[in-house]
């Protein structure tokens, strides 16, 4: 399924003219992204490449991210253009965040003649309350920092008021478990 994301209408972003997801939830605990942006990727700032490890702080630059509840709480997951990345767990809205345990994943950045592309996969295997639901509820996100210094926030959807990726109304997608084919 792709889905596209929409600028918090507080932070528009001439230099992005698309930015879209294809999202594949399979064999009950896998979770593949595929975050694309069409538009000025000179205009862009992707933070360099890195090793790939655990880290905070990544929404402060470009970055990507899902939310996904799990019916009690929720979790969020942000990957950076560095392969750095971080997950969390919440009880419930910005409520005893502590760091989740994730399995196995697989992060890759590409910036080619055809635009930026960020790529996760990730194993879920270890969030059992999430894995066991047939449905989930998310939010698909992207922080784009440009060049001049701004920031805008992208979105399935956004609550009213200041840009909260947080924020339960923005789990409007519900993702059902795709069979292994």
């Amino acid at each position: 399924m792709r889905h596209a994301l929409i600028p918090h209408p507080s932070t528009p972003c001439p230099q992005v003219r698309a930015l879209s997801v294809e999202i594949v939830r399979n064999w009950r605990e896998i979770l593949s992204l595929r975050f694309e942006i069409d538009g000025d990727a000179s205009a862009i700032v992707f933070p360099r490449k890195a090793p790939s490890r655990r880290t905070n702080e990544l929404w402060k630059h470009t970055c990507f991210e899902a939310f996904i509840s799990d019916g009690h709480g929720y979790h969020e997951f942000n990957f950076a253009p560095s392969t750095e990345w971080a997950a969390y767990s919440f009880d419930s809205y910005r409520e005893n965040m502590r760091d989740a345990e994730i399995g196995a994943h697989l992060l890759h950045f590409l910036n080619d003649e055809r635009g930026p592309k960020m790529i996760a996969e990730i194993d879920l295997t270890p969030l059992s309350t999430l894995v066991a639901r047939d449905t989930w509820r998310m939010n698909l996100t992207a922080v784009i920092e440009t060049t001049d210094g701004a920031r805008s926030y992208w979105a399935l959807a956004h609550p009213p008021g200041r840009p909260d990726f947080h924020h339960a109304a923005g789990l409007v997608l519900d993702m059902p478990l795709t069979e292994q084919t």
